[in-house]
Formats: structure tokens, C-alpha cells, sequence
């Protein structure tokens, strides 16, 4: 048998010419080694060599000269003629001329045999033969059986050689003699006796790249050529190969042709091939030095598969990848991957069915990056840089543009990266490219800003606060070693920036200009962009937009070590939680794990830590009571130079209190997974689902594909092919990888958190200094660690689950012959289905476990922050049938396992169903789905007037204020919810109204009361259509402002804003609607999404599956009258004639809430006023005294004669002079709380509100101005009008009855 394999796929057949002795001996004379050196490769000046006489030279005079032992790395471009190399060297083709020589000898004189007999060949797809594997490891039978399996362990293939290739008869193997087997069925054998099948195939790319890998280690040639080798393999075994060859292979002379320039970038020297001449040949060092030589041109533009462009129009140059990228079957968008010329790299995708535009620029540089005396620094100009540019000064002319086109903006900094995004319309793709990339190329960063800013970063901290997912989050820093970034708080507050700069002398913008200067650097920004517009036209705007941003490098900072070293393993944090939180979490440390981005060991892991069923931690731990879930994953991703591994046990008050039998536990399951190994077969379950997904994934909007690729291109290790490798096909089975990382999970390695709301054997003395966290943290016994050891009873509760009997063999899609035959949700088909299915019993311990778990969840929603404790309130003011949390809490408290278990075995009893199938279904697929449902359950019907409506209230027009105290007395922000209900009912040309003045509405909201007044960090306009179409349009604010005060900067703005509303430009409506005809029309973008737009009206009753489309028709007819119109007859509180509108106030303990006689006595503006007095410091002026200072002045006094008022209140001379400053700002809340009090008490106007008398009957209180307060919204509905019953869009006459 021929002694060596080299495959020529790359080349066509007819191309390849043969020499004439091809395999035969030309000569017999062997190659010298002097001394037992191994081999000299030299290539002699001009040698030339083609593929056929009649074709062009491709080895163009190629001359360089390689010591024995070295180790070369080949580049260059596509067609540079690398791979021709390998085939001169083994003379698969002849020179034209010159020659090759090898220790002197001319290797044209030498036999094939001979001389191939002295090299190993790995190229890019290695052939195997249909034999055993020792037939293709040793043709010849050369070796014993220990020389070959001391090769296999040192080609890290041990464990492809321990599963059986699979079952075969003698009719489908014509070969099957070559396994020494007798006729008839046979398992093929394990080890080296491992079947294979022609060409390989029952192995993967990666497996037969190690496997000929190990051939090679085996015959042990003197030059070593790896061809492209790792071209097609993911970057784990392409991490393996480097290895292996690294030691296997250290006294081998090896060249290495390369795909991936990281696998060459640690040879000796690196040999540059272009147009078939040498180029370069130095070492990498050398040649990275030199900015402007090949090699360094060729790392710049990330792999060798990119050329060197010019946009068509300005004829700028950027680079350009002409690979392929990989994309699941079911993506028709086009991609283009660039990179610029000051390095930033750019992905433009093209979906021409997106109604919206997006974008986004990552700079991958986050809190990691923050100076320890400026905590906060990369937040805090995450805030700045939108502040406007040279270009637009406009402070906020991006929110506006973004905004008036129908669109929204956001920014986000995490540990190593900040994140700029927008979506818009597609026609305004081209002004926010332009408008965002000015940002980093001359932003200007307004001193004005800065105290604004500073403020809402607090802002963003204080809301927070509450938050156990956060306060988890940053309790783990505080157990990582103190001076790595790691353990820095990194959202940063008043006291970080603005304090620390005042303590220390400095200006802070001038610190921010700094760090900007310092690390916003072209090289480590990444941008993408998804539009309907041409790849072409979205490159020219890149290129032009964003090339002038400024290269500096790479200034991303070192991580010096991992947070978590041995000084920080082996303890115990335990903290306390405000809500009923009981976990328990281990967490591992790890290397980084980047590359290990497509084959991902931990999906493995994860998946098996994770499982339920019998033989699993969960399964243990929830029969004994200490447990109700548990969660494992990678603590981040994209983290650089570390990573953490982190098993959560979400436990029961009992698992807390035997934390170390959870402990025990898990550790059992992992010993007892590395016992078994990993198991092919398990991978396999996996990989199949992950292919499933993959290949039926998806579209996803333009925001997430946004967001996708941008997380994908920050990782150094992400190949350009795979950019959008989210849900790609999983890679090669590697149990060495499992193996490995299943080597850090263990006693000696590992941190064990505690979280609870008490601690009852630890007292929790030390304090988190940001979040006033309380902690105890000490040493793990060593029963735990070190001296770890798994009980025998323990370790037989745990095994590997029973194969998935569900898993698709097929995913072929069988497409109906009459596409007319599927059923459309036009026309429903009713199934009325009529009571069999097998009662469960409920197990007590299992009861209990639940109710608990339910308890504490609604328990825990009384530590929601305060806005989503005043849309909870809303959510039940509006709807008949709606609870809020707090009375479900009740029910559940007083539940027992008699009443569930009732409920169990007459749930079904009688039923009423309604079913939606969406897919590829016909409608008798539909019809035998309902019948088999009927068949299991048998149920009655339910008769219809029994079944449960939702309707919902209409209120009666007035201004009714909802007022609650916070129920977490900890909570620093006070929140408020106005809901302006427009009651537009069916009326589709209304709706589309209330929708465009929604749009309108959401940046001047936000521009005005956040950014300018600096409200609170959550400002926000809401806007819905719900299940009976009155409509509402509401606005949020939380804040630590007092809600009164929040209420009539509200009104304020809602009175100003009809002036803007008659002053919106035209063009700006025209855009406004043109995108809300094209988000109301957008095609659904997969088959879920379609399922969920039909299932609506369905579940409604109302069965207008045409209701945006019968919109979309109505734009065209909206003019500004028309909004102007609709504005003042139910949004205007001075001219709406049925203004409807409730504030749901949520008032923290913090702030000093009015009494009942205040509320009733004095004018809003009074209350608010005393409300912002007293958050100003002053505690000692009164509702009381206020109203003084009101009443007394006029809306023509001076500044100067409303301090003097204040004076005569007889306060202490300091407390008067403080206030006399806050009044003398005229930006400071007492002064606009003053204003509006005084405006206020001038106006004659009150809110009038229908059916007054049933109020006061139910505790309600009106105020001074006309307005309604409750704090009972169960007495305040039942003043309040019903909705009737929804009405069919549309008559519903069964087709089918069965």
C-alpha cells in the first residue's frame, strides 16, 4: 500500500497532470541525515512550476531556505500559490524548473517512495480508508500495538477509539472481511479495531484532521506539512492540533500553510508568499514591526480571505471579507463583513422585508476600564457622549432625530464593552449612521451636561438599589481580590465622580476627556447595520461615516490575574437579601473560555447539571425538600482572560439550613460524571436539538440580529465565517475539552455563596459599601474542600438519564400537495370538543415546596422597584377581573393540598376550548388534533354565558388620584403613572391617532423631564391597544421628587405641549406615519410570531385579525388637524371635555407624605411645594407654611420679595438662608415647585368628574382643585362603568361540529 495520502480536492481533475512515473521508483537513492540531525530543506533561487504546459506558472521563482527543526508558518492571500508549495515539496507536481533540495540532495533524483517516505502530509480534508483504524494508522503493519496507541494518546484521540462505530451486515459492507469478521450481522470493534467507513464519514472533519494527525506522529517523517489543516475545524481542535504538534512534532522540521494566522503566529519565521514569490520571510516579530509589511497588512484584515475595496461612489478604501459566512438555512439576508481602514470592523446586513432600521456601535471597553479614584468613569461618558458633536451641537439632536423617525436609542456599559444602539426608520437609516458616528469622531461632551449626567447615573444606581439580582451581582465582588478590576463597583454616583473630583482637585469632564482620549480607539470598535437598503449603499455610508474615527491601537487594559485565586477560593459568603431569596451557588474559577465559542463544552455540562428526572441533583434534592430548581452557566462570555462557572441552587428555607447536604449533592453528580465520561451518545441528544433549532431557526428582527452579531465580533477567536454562529450547528464531539473543564469543578476549586434573608448560625457584621449589603464571609471547612469525600449511599443516588425515545430522525418538512387545503385564520375552524383523563395525586411534601415557592414569589413583589409597583396597581384598577399581587398572596396563603387536589381531579369536568394550530397543517390535521384532544380529556362543554369574559372599566371622565405608601420601606424613589384613557373604542381611524401622538409624544417627554429636569433616571411614554380597544396613553416617572410634584410636571408639560403638537413640521408627521404603516404591515417573521398575531383576537373574542391592516388603510387620511383635534378632546386637561385620567402614586418612606387633611385642604402646588422643601433638607417648613408663602405671593414677584415671605415665617436665619438659595436656582425643583403653586392659585379652573356623590361613600376625598384621591381600588371600581361584552369584528358560523 502507498505509504503517504495527500488529497488534491482544491484542484480540478482535468487541471491535475501527474508526472509520468507517478508511482513508481524514479531512482533509489535515499536522503542523508548528517549526525541524526533531522532534516535541511533548502529551495533552490528561481523555481518555477505550473499545472499544465499550457497555463501560467504559479510558482513564480520561489527561493527561501528552512534549518532543520524549525518551525515556518506559510501565508498569504487567496491563489498567492501556499498550497502549491506542499505539492512541489512532494512532487505531486514537477518544477518547470529549478529544484528542491532536502540535505543537499535534489529531490527530482530521489524515488517517490523515497521521498515521501521523509515527509507527513496533514492537508485540509484528509482521506481515510474503509478498513479498521489500525489500517489506516499502519498500512504496512509496521508498528506494534503499543507504538500505536502511545501515538493516539499523544493525538488526543483515545476516546474516538472507546465507541463502537455502530451495527452493519455483510450486504451493506461489501468489506466487511477486512474487520476478520464471520458472514452475518456484527458489531464493529472499539480501540484499534474501530471500524471506518470509505472516506471517513462516520467521523467529522475535526476527528479525521486528528486522526491523520496521529498518523503522522506514528511514522515519525522528518518534515511535517500541514496543508490548510486547520481550515475547517473550529478553534478548540485547532487549539489541540497546535499542541500537539508544539510537542510531538519539537524535533521536526514543519511547515505550516495557513488558514488562521493565530495558528502560525508562534513559529520561528513566517514565509510570505505573493503572486507565487517570496514576499517576506522573517520572523512574526520582525515582520509586525515593520507597520507597512505584508504580514502585518495580512493581520490587520483579520484572515487572509480579505480584499482590499473602494465604495462605489466615494471611492474609499476598507477591506472587505470574501469568505463565506455561515447562516442557518432559514436566514435569506445578505451579509457583508468589513473592516475600515483605521481598523473598525463593520457588519452590514440587508433584509429587504425589515420595516425598521437598526444600529449599533460596540467599543470594547467597559467598567473594567474605570480608575479606581473615578468609580463609574465608563458609565458616566456612556451618558456624555450623546450630548451632541461639532456636526450636530444640538444637545439633543440625536434623541430628536431618532425619535421623530419613529424610532428609540439606548446605551449600555458592561465589564469589557459600551454599547451605542438605535433603531429607526429605514429612510432615516443614513442621518443616524452619520449623526452616531460623529459622536465618536468629535463629540463634544457639553460642561453643561455634566451635572445632569452625573445625576442620572445616580439615578441609575439608586434605582437599583432594591434590585437582589443586583445586589448578588455586586456582592460576588466583594469576595474577589480587591485590586483586580473584577471587584469594582461599576455604575458609579454622585459621590464617585463628582465627589472624588472635588476631593481631589480635579474637573471631572476634563477626566472624562481623558479617558475618552485614552481608550475610544477605531481598532476596538465594532459597528453593525440591518437595513432594507443595498449592501453597497450601507458600506459607502460606513466607510465615508465612520473612517474618521481616530486608530489608536489597541487600548483595551490588561487583566493582570483571575479575581478568584487561592486566597479567594475555599470560603463561604453568605448575605442577606431584602426579598425571600433563598440560594445556593457555587462558583467555580476558570480560565478564559472565549474560544471555546462553537464547540462549547458547558453545553454538556449544563445540560446535565440541569436535568430533572430521576438520577439527577435536582430530582434528589426536590424528594428530600431542600430545593425547587437549579441553574448552571458561564458567569460571562466575553469576559477577557478569566471566567467563572457558576451551579445555582434555588433552595428552600429547609435547603438553607442543610446547605452542606446541597453542597454534597452536587459535587456527588459531578464525581459521578467524571466517572462515566463523556458520553457520545448524550453529546449526540444534544447536538440533534441544537441542529433542529439551527436549521428552523428564526429571522430575527433587525434590534437582535443587532445586537447578535455585535456580541459575536468583540471575540478574538470568532472566525469571520461565523460572525452569526448563534444557533450554528454544534461542533465535533470533544471529550478531552468536557473532560478538561469538568477538571475545575471541583471541592478545591470553588466559592459558596449563601443568599437568604437571614442568617440564623451567622451574624452578618460586614457591610457592602454601595449597596448596604450585609455579609459574613469565612473559610469552608475542610470537609468541603480539601478533604472532600462522597458518600457511597450518596454517590448511588446520581446516573446518566435514559436515552431521549423523542428525539426527530427526520427534518424533512412534508409539504401538502393542495396549498389551498391549509387551514388561514381568516376563516377559523370551531371545534367544539366534549370528560376522560387520569387524575394526578398531589404529593404533600411537593405541596408544600410549591406553595412556598409561590409565596415567596409574591412576597418578593412587594421589593419591586416603585414604577412596577404603580403599573401593578394600574393593571388592577382596569380590569374587572384583575388581582393584585397582594390579594392572590392571601388566597395562596390560606391554600391547602384538599383544595388543589380538588381542583386537580375537576379541572376538565367542563370545559370550554378555544384552539389555534399555526404551521403546516391542512384542516383535517387540525380536525384529528381536536379529536385526539377530545379522546384524552372528555370534558362537558361549558356553556357560554358561564364562561369567564374579561371586560374592563371605562371610567367616568375626571381626575382621580390613586395614592399608596411603598410597601418596602427601604425603597428611596417615589413613582406615578398617569393613564389618560382615550376611550376610542373600535374606531380603527381613532386608534391610529392616539398611536401617532404616542410617537410624537416619547422625546419631548423625555428630553423635557428627564434630561433637562432630571426627574429620575426612568422616564418613559406608554401606549397600547389592549383586548377591548378603549386605549390609553400613559406616562411613567420614577423619581425621588414627591408624586405631587411629579403629577404637575406632568400637567405642565401636557398643557405646553399642544404648541409643539401645531408646530410639528410636516415632513417629521409625514415620516412619523409612513413608519407606522410599515411596522402595522410588516411581514411576521416566523411562524410563532404569526401564531401569536392571530392568537389575539381569538382569545379576545373579538376576531379582527384584520384590525392593523385596516389601519394601515386609514393613515393616509391623518392630518395635523386631526391630531390636534384629538389632542384637545382627550388629552388636554383644559379643553378635553371628558378628560379621563388617574395617577397611580407610589410614596416611599422617604418621602414625607401629606396627611389626609393637608391633601383635602391645600392646592396640589402646595403639597408638591412643601414636598420639594422638605427633600431639599428643610423639615422643619410645613404644608402649612407653605401655602403661606403661596398665598401671599403673586405671579409678579420678584425673587428678591418672595424670600423676604419666607423670611416672616420665623424660621432659624440658617435653615432661611439655605432655602433662599435653592429658590434663588432657577433650575432647582423648590423654585419650579414655587412657580407652579403661585400659577396654580391663580387659576379658577377645577376638574369636574361625574357621579360625585357615590365617591364619598367609598372613602374617596376630593381635593381642592376637583380632583378625586382613594387608596382603595376595589372601592373605586365599584363606582366606576363596566365595558360591555366584546363584539365580533366579524360573524362566526361553524364549519366544522364534531
Amino acid at each position: 500500500m502507498y505509504d503517504m495520502v495527500i488529497t488534491t480536492c482544491a484542484l480540478d481533475q482535468d487541471v491535475m497532470q501527474f508526472p509520468a512515473g507517478d508511482m513508481t521508483e524514479i531512482g533509489s537513492r535515499g536522503i542523508n541525515i548528517s549526525g541524526g540531525q533531522k532534516a535541511r530543506l533548502a529551495l533552490a533561487r528561481d523555481y518555477h512550476m505550473r499545472y499544465r504546459d499550457e497555463l501560467d506558472t504559479v510558482l513564480k521563482g520561489l527561493s527561501f531556505s528552512v534549518d532543520g527543526k524549525e518551525k515556518i508558518g506559510i501565508v498569504g492571500r487567496t491563489g498567492a500559490g501556499k498550497s502549491s508549495l506542499s505539492y512541489a515539496l512532494t512532487r505531486i507536481i514537477e518544477p518547470a524548473s529549478g529544484s528542491i533540495f532536502i540535505d543537499g540532495v535534489d529531490v527530482s533524483t530521489l524515488g517517490l517512495s523515497a521521498l515521501r517516505s521523509q515527509i507527513s502530509v496533514v492537508p485540509q480534508d484528509p482521506i481515510l480508508l474503509e478498513g479498521t483504524i489500525r489500517d489506516n494508522l499502519d498500512p504496512k503493519g509496521e508498528f506494534t500495538d503499543e507504538d500505536i496507541w502511545d501515538a493516539v494518546r499523544k493525538a488526543h484521540i483515545e476516546h474516538l477509539l472507546k465507541i463502537p462505530t455502530g451495527t452493519y451486515t455483510p450486504e451493506s459492507k461489501s468489506k466487511a472481511t477486512l474487520a476478520n469478521t464471520a458472514p452475518g450481522p456484527w458489531i464493529a470493534g472499539v480501540g484499534l479495531k474501530k471500524w471506518v467507513n470509505v472516506d471517513g464519514t462516520n467521523f467529522s472533519a475535526g476527528q479525521r484532521q486528528l486522526i491523520s494527525l496521529c498518523r503522522a506522529i506514528l511514522w515519525d517523517r522528518q518534515i511535517l506539512i500541514l496543508d490548510e489543516a486547520t481550515a475547517n475545524i473550529d478553534s478548540a481542535t485547532d487549539q489541540i492540533m497546535q499542541q500537539v504538534v508544539r510537542t510531538a512534532f519539537r524535533d521536526s522540521t514543519v511547515l505550516t500553510i495557513a488558514h488562521r494566522l493565530n495558528t502560525v503566529m508562534d513559529s520561528d519565521r513566517i514565509l510570505v508568499i505573493e503572486d507565487g514569490k517570496t514576499a517576506e520571510f522573517d520572523t512574526p516579530a520582525n515582520l509586525l514591526a515593520q507597520q507597512d509589511s505584508h504580514f502585518s497588512k495580512l493581520v490587520e484584515n483579520w484572515e487572509t480571505n480579505f480584499e482590499q475595496k473602494q465604495t462605489t461612489t466615494s471611492h474609499q478604501a476598507y477591506n472587505e471579507f470574501t469568505g463565506n459566512i455561515e447562516l442557518s438555512p432559514n436566514d435569506k439576508r445578505k451579509y457583508r463583513l468589513l473592516r475600515l481602514v483605521n481598523n473598525m470592523v463593520v457588519v452590514c446586513v440587508q433584509d429587504v422585508n425589515a420595516k425598521q432600521a437598526a444600529g449599533a456601535l460596540t467599543v470594547n471597553i467597559g467598567s473594567f476600564a474605570n480608575p479606581p479614584e473615578f468609580l463609574g468613569l465608563a458609565h458616566f461618558l456612556e451618558h456624555m457622549l450623546l450630548r451632541g458633536s461639532k456636526k450636530y451641537p444640538q444637545e439633543n439632536d440625536f434623541d430628536e432625530y431618532i425619535s421623530r423617525n419613529s424610532g428609540a436609542n439606548n446605551a449600555s456599559t458592561a465589564y469589557h464593552a459600551t454599547c451605542y444602539h438605535f433603531k429607526i426608520d429605514n429612510g432615516a437609516l443614513e442621518g443616524a449612521m452619520d449623526r452616531l458616528s460623529r459622536f465618536f469622531i468629535d463629540p463634544l461632551m457639553d460642561p453643561d451636561c455634566v451635572d445632569r449626567e452625573v445625576n442620572a447615573v445616580h439615578s441609575e444606581y439608586v434605582s437599583k438599589l432594591q434590585n437582589d439580582g443586583r445586589r448578588e451581582f455586586i456582592i460576588l465582588k466583594s469576595a474577589a481580590n480587591q485590586k483586580q478590576p473584577f471587584s469594582q463597583f461599576p455604575t458609579g454616583t454622585t459621590d464617585t465622580l463628582k465627589g472624588s473630583a472635588e476631593r481631589l482637585g480635579l474637573d471631572l469632564r476634563e477626566e472624562l476627556l481623558r479617558f475618552h482620549e485614552k481608550y475610544y480607539s477605531a481598532d476596538i470598535m465594532r459597528l453593525a447595520i440591518v437595513g432594507n437598503h443595498s449592501l453597497d449603499q450601507m458600506t459607502e455610508w460606513a466607510v465615508s461615516m465612520f473612517t474618521g474615527v481616530v486608530s489608536k491601537g489597541d487600548t483595551r487594559p490588561v487583566v493582570p490575574f483571575h479575581p478568584f485565586g487561592p486566597n479567594e477560593l475555599g470560603k463561604v459568603l453568605r448575605y442577606e437579601s431584602i426579598g425571600e431569596c433563598n440560594s445556593i451557588t457555587l462558583v467555580f474559577a476558570l480560565p478564559e473560555v472565549k474560544a471555546l465559542y462553537k464547540t462549547n463544552p458547558f453545553a454538556y455540562i449544563c445540560s446535565l447539571l440541569t436535568r430533572a428526572d430521576e438520577g439527577s441533583v435536582l430530582f434528589y434534592l426536590k424528594k428530600r425538600g431542600i430545593a425547587t430548581a437549579i441553574s448552571a452557566a458561564i458567569h460571562d462570555w466575553s469576559a477577557d482572560g478569566f471566567n467563572l462557572f457558576e451551579v445555582k441552587v434555588h433552595a428552600t428555607p429547609l435547603g438553607i439550613r442543610r446547605n452542606v447536604d446541597i453542597v454534597h449533592a452536587v459535587f456527588a453528580y459531578l464525581q459521578m460524571l467524571a466517572r462515566e465520561g463523556p458520553q457520545q451518545w448524550y453529546y449526540d441528544e444534544i447536538k440533534t436539538i441544537g441542529d433542529a433549532n439551527y436549521r428552523f431557526s428564526k429571522e430575527q428582527n433587525a434590534v437582535g440580529l443587532r445586537q447578535l452579531i455585535l456580541s459575536n465580533i468583540h471575540n478574538d477567536y470568532v472566525q469571520p465565517e461565523h460572525i452569526v454562529y448563534k444557533g450554528l450547528p454544534m461542533g465535533d464531539f470533544m471529550p478531552h475539552l468536557v473532560t478538561q473543564y469538568m477538571s475545575y469543578l471541583v471541592p478545591s476549586n470553588y466559592l459558596l455563596m449563601i443568599q437568604a434573608k437571614s442568617h440564623k448560625d451567622v451574624e452578618c457584621t460586614s457591610e457592602e459599601m454601595f449597596y448596604g449589603i450585609k455579609y459574613n464571609i469565612s473559610d469552608l471547612p475542610p470537609s468541603l474542600t480539601t478533604d472532600f469525600a462522597v458518600d457511597q449511599q450518596l454517590a448511588g443516588q446520581f446516573h446518566m438519564p435514559m436515552p431521549n425515545a423523542y428525539l426527530p430522525e427526520n427534518l424533512e418538512v412534508d409539504k401538502p400537495d393542495d396549498l389551498s387545503a391549509i387551514a388561514t385564520a381568516d376563516e377559523p375552524t370551531l371545534l367544539r370538543l366534549s370528560d376522560s383523563i387520569e387524575t394526578i395525586k398531589l404529593d404533600g411534601q411537593l405541596f408544600d415546596i410549591h406553595k412556598k415557592k409561590l409565596q415567596d414569589g409574591y412576597t418578593n413583589m412587594v421589593y419591586q422597584r416603585a414604577l412596577s409597583q404603580a403599573t401593578s396597581h394600574m393593571g388592577h384598577a382596569n380590569g374587572e377581573l384583575a388581582l393584585h399581587y397582594s390579594m392572590i398572596a392571601r388566597v395562596v396563603d390560606a391554600l391547602t393540598i384538599d383544595d388543589i387536589q380538588m381542583l386537580a381531579d375537576s379541572i376538565f369536568d367542563k370545559t370550554f376550548v378555544k384552539m389555534s394550530m399555526a404551521g403546516n397543517f391542512t384542516e383535517n390535521d387540525a380536525l384529528a388534533t381536536a379529536q385526539s384532544l377530545e379522546s384524552i380529556l372528555g370534558y362537558e362543554p361549558l356553556p357560554k354565558e358561564l364562561c369567564m369574559t374579561y371586560r374592563y372599566y371605562q371610567f367616568s371622565p375626571g381626575y382621580y388620584v390613586f395614592q399608596l405608601p411603598l410597601p418596602d420601606i427601604d425603597c428611596k424613589d417615589n413613582a406615578i403613572v398617569s393613564q389618560i384613557q382615550c376611550n376610542v373604542g373600535y374606531d380603527k381611524y381613532q386608534n391610529c391617532l392616539r398611536q401617532i401622538i404616542f410617537g410624537i409624544l416619547k422625546q419631548p417627554f423625555f428630553h423635557q423631564l428627564r434630561t433637562k429636569e432630571q426627574l429620575g433616571y426612568i422616564v418613559h411614554v406608554g401606549g397600547h391597544r389592549d383586548e377591548q380597544a378603549k386605549g390609553s396613553i400613559t406616562l411613567h416617572i420614577q423619581s425621588d421628587s414627591n408624586p405631587f410634584y411629579l403629577a404637575m410636571r406632568i400637567d405642565c408639560f401636557l398643557r405646553n405641549f399642544r404648541q409643539a403638537l401645531m408646530d410639528y413640521d410636516d415632513s417629521k408627521l409625514a415620516t412619523k406615519i409612513n413608519t407606522l404603516a410599515e411596522a402595522w404591515d410588516e411581514k411576521h417573521k416566523s411562524i410563532q410570531e404569526e401564531a401569536n398575531a392571530f392568537w389575539s383576537p381569538i382569545s379576545n373574542g373579538d376576531y379582527d385579525f384584520n384590525f392593523n391592516r385596516g389601519c394601515v388603510g386609514l393613515l393616509g387620511r391623518v392630518t395635523k388637524a386631526d391630531l390636534i383635534e384629538f389632542w384637545d378632546k382627550y388629552v388636554n386637561p383644559e379643553t378635553a371635555p371628558q378628560y379621563t385620567r388617574v395617577d397611580y402614586q407610589m410614596w416611599s418612606s422617604k418621602t414625607l407624605q401629606p396627611t389626609a387633611a393637608e391633601t383635602s385642604t391645600y392646592l396640589p402646588g402646595v403639597v408638591a411645594l412643601a414636598g420639594c422643601i422638605h427633600q431639599a433638607g428643610f423639615d422643619n417648613i410645613s404644608v402649612a407654611d407653605a401655602a403661606r408663602i403661596v398665598s401671599e405671593a403673586t405671579a409678579n414677584d420678584t425673587t428678591d420679595m418672595l424670600l423676604c415671605r419666607i423670611k416672616e415665617l420665623g424660621k432659624p436665619r440658617s435653615d432661611i438662608d439655605a432655602l433662599s438659595a435653592k429658590i434663588s436656582d432657577a433650575k432647582s425643583n423648590v423654585r419650579i415647585a414655587l412657580e407652579m403653586a403661585i400659577a396654580e392659585a391663580s387659576l379658577s379652573f377645577k376638574y369636574s368628574t361625574e357621579n360625585n356623590a357615590d365617591f364619598a361613600t367609598v372613602g374617596m376625598k376630593r381635593l381642592p382643585n376637583g380632583c378625586w384621591v382613594f387608596t382603595d381600588i376595589a372601592a373605586f371600581k365599584s363606582t366606576q362603568p363596566l365595558s360591555g361584552e366584546t363584539i365580533p369584528a366579524r360573524r362566526l358560523i361553524p364549519k366544522y361540529t364534531i
